[in-house]
């Protein structure tokens, strides 16, 4: 990995920033590994070495990024759930999925202004992706919301 470095430096060189924008000189050595290690036949020669050489240079990335940026404050926030203004619902949902395709399923409640239970569903989805069976579970929200 370093011998890319050092062989495509001249062009980092030239990227603004520090030796090249990280994120402009990050990609342009993944495309140079993915040639080192790929090869024109597509298949990794030396995966353990691919990993490794990769996460090493993610962390340096990491590391010059978050230096770059300084130091990152946390701050405690109190986090409690607001009931919503009089005469009005809040809708609570959420999906899952078994895998990035796989089994799903989503479930819902809806509660009043005091904080009460109006309804709730739970349903079996079949198999989709994990953001399609959230969307499932918002889309069955409303209906129910709107039925009521």
């Amino acid at each position: 990995m370093q011998r890319w470095r050092r062989d495509y430096n001249p062009y980092l060189e030239k990227l603004p920033g520090d030796g090249g924008n990280l994120e402009v000189s990050y990609l342009v050595e993944l495309e140079i590994a993915k040639r080192e290690y790929f090869g024109t036949n597509g298949k990794c020669r030396d995966r353990v070495r691919f990993i490794k050489d990769i996460a090493t240079e993610a962390t340096v990335v990491h590391a010059k990024t978050r230096e770059q940026a300084g130091a990152t404050v946390r701050v405690e926030r109190q986090i409690a759930w607001k009931p919503p203004k009089s005469g009005w619902w809040k809708m609570h949902t959420d999906g899952a999925a078994r895998g990035n395709s796989g089994l799903a399923s989503a479930g819902g409640v809806l509660q009043d202004a005091s904080g009460g239970w109006v309804c709730g569903f739970a349903l079996n989805i079949g198999i989709c992706s994990a953001p399609l069976a959230d969307l499932w579970g918002v889309y069955y929200g409303l209906y129910m919301a709107w039925e009521i």
